[in-house]
C-alpha cells in the first residue's frame, strides 16, 4: 500500500535522513583530513576527556543510522495503530536523535581540525533539551482538538 507524503511525521523522516545523510557524506569527504586521533569523549561542560583513532568515527555515524532505522521501523510499521500524537512524538525524537549525531559529528570535525576546544553549549544541553521537549509533548494535552 503506498501513501503519500502529507502528514508531519512524513516530513520530518525526511528531513532526518537528508540531515544524517548529508552528515555521513561529508564525513566520508573530510575523512583523509582528519589526524589519527580524534576527541571521542565529553564531561558534561562539553570538554574532550577522551580519545580514539578516527575510524571510531563511522561506529558514531553508523550508531546514528540505527537509531534512525530503529525509530523509523517503529513509527511506520504501527502507523495505523498510533494516535496522532505519538506519531508526532516519535518522528519528532528521530529528527532530535539525528541532529544531536550531526552537531557531535560536526563538533568532533572542528576539534580535531583544531577550530575549537569543546562540545558547542548547543551541543552540550540538546539532548537535556530534547528530553524536555519529549516530556512535555508526551504529557500535555494538546492544544488543537481534531
Amino acid at each position: 500500500m503506498s501513501r503519500k507524503i502529507r502528514t508531519t511525521p512524513d516530513v520530518l523522516l525526511i528531513l532526518s535522513t537528508l540531515f544524517l545523510g548529508v552528515t555521513t557524506l561529508l564525513a566520508y569527504l573530510d575523512y583523509g583530513h582528519l589526524p589519527e586521533v580524534i576527541p571521542a569523549h565529553f564531561d558534561f561542560m562539553g570538554t574532550v576527556d577522551g580519545y580514539r583513532p578516527k575510524s571510531s568515527l563511522w561506529m558514531f555515524i553508523l550508531i546514528g543510522w540505527a537509531i534512525h532505522g530503529t525509530l523509523s521501523f517503529l513509527l511506520y510499521s504501527r502507523y495505523e495503530k498510533m494516535e496522532e500524537r505519538a506519531r508526532r512524538v516519535l518522528a519528532l525524537s528521530i529528527v532530535f536523535l539525528v541532529l544531536f549525531v550531526v552537531m557531535i559529528s560536526h563538533d568532533i570535525f572542528s576539534i580535531a581540525n583544531n577550530e575549537q576546544v569543546g562540545l558547542h553549549p548547543l551541543t552540550s544541553i540538546s539532548l537535556v533539551l530534547y528530553l524536555g521537549v519529549v516530556l512535555l509533548l508526551t504529557v500535555m494535552r494538546p492544544w488543537r482538538t481534531r
